[in-house]
């Protein structure tokens, strides 16, 4: 058959159609968007998937339109790309959105990504090209969502990094606005807080607020007709998208607008424990239609604010709740130790006078004014041994006590206590043992080290009943611990005990196992205060073990020199 004819016999068959036929169907059917540009650049043929992927037709194409100037292709640096297919070279482009209303005056917006093929002449030129679409609007659609969201959570770590470094809430309002705009995209952000009177609103912060607006709107009533206000009083969101929207609800907002370029404006309130702390508010620059998303991180956002602001707050009265202790121990320890001097005047006056009087210089002595004056320095030997004690913890909670720190030989130590504590002991009829391993050397300050231990021993024999037995001894090991760099010097007594749930309270001051009337046994409560205060100076520890009824064990931890 010539000419690529066929022709049949049978009855109801038709003669084939010529191959431009062919092609010519196969074009107008193809599910393809496909469109046919002369070697110039212009369109001469386009199907009708063309027709329903663009919603726009060849008839609408302005006359002087040109592939090869196209504006939008230009913009996305595709034409050196498709002038190559111009030349004779099949080009596949990258993904473009391109928008057919402005090319041709209507039509629709799809992200297409296109395959271009050369058709030549028989003479080997380039006659036309032909264009076939690709739809990959749902996949670009999908990658810039996951995008979108990608950058959404980092923008969010970025702020929650700075909240969480936030102190003051002064900091949490800085960061909110440098970094919560960033986040929803927003032109900026402001941060108001409910005043402590419960009727205003103060802004702690704004961004993009010009001047003069931020100085008349930097306090403003909880009743004021504002999207601000009304949040704080209702403790629900308000999403405003457009303009039309704010004058629907808040006429007499559009001035302020106008002034600000502002159009849609998303408000949250801060709300922590049900309670309205204040509001976050974030404006846009154009109008801006919030899906759920946008609505759900816009409360996120305003949620952690909130967290980060009471955080804050909560540090922050704790911060000053610590000075004002801090200031007041100092003055409680200048008052003490102010009176502590006072006091020790007289009192040493009062000792000069009984020796003076037992020396019989004033006249001879009966035995009964001899009592006396011993029953006055005794009196004057334990009310001087008190004030003492409280200049010594007014010093050390002050930080003024020094410590000379050197090698002290323990045993000798210990054998030093013996004298100084022998009348107490032998007043109750008790046992004292030193059980001394010789050898054990600790750095520490030897006067300091020796108030301790004398602390500790009159402790002992005043909670141990007539009879009983006080032990001293240095050991290597003490409450199951090894380290071969502490020694350790233990008293231990066979007295009263102290209950387990009182063995950290008894070293604070002025507390006593027993304080009620029938049990106290006299004391100000301040000499294990001290002890463990002087032992902790030296770069020691000092802890109890006791057992209710049957003694109890003090140790003393010190470096080992």
């Amino acid at each position: 058959m010539a000419n690529g004819e066929r022709c049949s016999d049978k009855k109801g068959m038709t003669a084939a159609q010529p191959p431009t036929a062919q092609l010519r169907a196969a074009f107008e059917q193809s599910p393809v968007s496909t469109v046919v540009y002369d070697a110039t650049g212009r369109p001469i043929a386009a199907n009708r998937s063309f027709e329903r992927l663009w919603g726009a037709s060849l008839a609408d194409t302005p006359p002087d339109y040109n592939l090869l100037t196209d504006p939008q292709l230009d913009a996305a640096g595709m034409l050196p790309a498709i002038r190559r297919a111009f030349s004779g070279e099949a080009v596949t482009t990258p993904p473009i959105r391109y928008v057919m209303s402005d090319a041709v005056g209507r039509g629709h917006v799809v992200w297409t990504q296109g395959h271009f093929y050369p058709v030549r002449d028989e003479h080997g030129s380039v006659s036309q090209v032909v264009l076939t679409h690709e739809d990959v609007t749902g996949r670009m659609e999908s990658e810039a969502q996951l995008i979108a969201t990608a950058r959404r959570a980092e923008r969010l770590q970025l702020l929650t990094a700075a909240l969480s470094t936030a102190a003051t809430p002064d900091e949490v309002a800085q960061a909110v606005v440098a970094h919560a705009a960033v986040a929803l995209d927003a032109a900026g952000v402001v941060i108001a807080r409910i005043t402590s009177g419960g009727d205003h609103l103060h802004i702690m912060q704004a961004g993009e607020m010009p001047d003069p607006l931020a100085a008349d709107w930097q306090r403003f009533p909880l009743s004021a007709p504002v999207p601000l206000a009304e949040v704080a009083r209702t403790g629900a969101p308000v999403f405003l998208e457009s303009r039309d929207a704010w004058e629907e609800r808040f006429p007499g907002m559009l001035p302020m607008l106008e002034m600000t370029g502002h159009h849609a404006n998303a408000v949250m309130p801060l709300v922590v424990n049900a309670e309205v702390l204040g509001v976050i508010g974030a404006a846009f620059d154009a109008p801006r239609a919030f899906d759920e998303t946008d609505r759900a991180l816009a409360m996120t956002i305003a949620q952690q604010c909130a967290q980060a602001l009471e955080r804050a707050r909560l540090y922050d009265a704790e911060r000053r709740a610590r000075q004002e202790a801090e200031a007041a121990n100092r003055s409680k320890g200048e008052f003490l130790a102010a009176m502590s001097h006072e006091l020790r005047t007289p009192l040493n006056a009062i000792a000069g006078h009984v020796q003076l009087l037992e020396m019989e210089i004033y006249g001879p002595l009966t035995a009964g004014q001899r009592e006396a004056l011993e029953r006055i320095e005794r009196a004057q030997r334990y009310l001087l041994r008190h004030v003492n004690d409280v200049l010594n913890f007014a010093r050390l909670r002050a930080g003024r006590l020094e410590y000379e720190l050197a090698p002290v030989e323990l045993a000798m130590v210990i054998r030093e206590l013996e004298p100084m504590i022998g009348p107490q002991l032998t007043a109750k009829s008790l046992t004292y043992n030193a059980e001394i391993s010789p050898g054990q050397v600790a750095l520490a300050d030897r006067e300091k080290l020796v108030q301790v231990l004398l602390n500790l021993v009159s402790n002992a024999a005043k909670f141990t009943a007539a009879g009983g037995t006080v032990v001293v001894d240095c050991v290597d090991r003490a409450d199951g611990t090894g380290d071969p760099g502490v020694v350790f010097v233990r008293v231990s007594d066979s007295g009263v005990g102290i209950p387990d749930d009182k063995w950290e309270s008894i070293f604070e001051p002025f507390v006593q196992v027993d304080a009620s009337p029938a049990g106290r046994l006299g004391g100000t409560g301040l000499g294990l205060a001290i002890s463990r205060d002087l032992v902790r100076g030296m770069g020691g520890d000092l802890r109890v073990r006791s057992t209710l009824g049957a003694g109890s064990s003090f140790t003393i931890a010190l470096p080992r020199a």
